[in-house]
């Protein structure tokens, strides 16, 4: 549920597939080789650090790069689900490596189409919907 919520913070915030992408080559550029080992594989994903700094757009937004709302919501994702009141950890966060798997977790295919249902808009558009959900009329 956190990385919903951290990606659908705003609509500058949703991450895409390609920026999962972008996430997993920085971290795998930055810590596939600490374990000896350029394998395409994390040793230690815990202790896997990225500067999140490295895949944010200097100029325009770019396929390569994140806006700064998105990296504020792979910032979110990193750290992990929290209390609302202490900010203490609730339970473990997404790991650095596990970028290609966030998708699921945030639904980036039907979170959007959802999220119009949740907040009550009756306007559904279907490039934003689940491929296989039939168009529909605006009700």
């Amino acid at each position: 549920m956190w990385v919903w919520q951290a990606t659908h913070a705003s609509d500058a915030s949703f991450l895409t597939p390609d920026t999962y992408a972008v996430l997993n080559q920085a971290a795998l550029n930055a810590c596939d080789a600490t374990d000896g080992l350029k394998d395409g594989i994390i040793g230690d994903p815990e202790g896997c650090r990225v500067d999140l700094a490295t895949v944010q757009c200097k100029g325009a937004p770019a396929a390569n790069c994140l806006t700064p709302p998105q990296v504020e919501a792979a910032r979110k994702i990193y750290l992990g689900p929290r209390h609302s009141r202490t900010g203490a950890e609730l339970y473990s966060p997404l790991y650095r490596g596990s970028e290609p798997g966030w998708g699921q977790l945030g639904r980036h295919r039907t979170a959007r189409y959802s999220s119009r249902i949740l907040q009550g808009g009756r306007s559904i558009t279907t490039a934003t919907s689940h491929p296989r959900i039939a168009p529909r009329s605006n009700r």
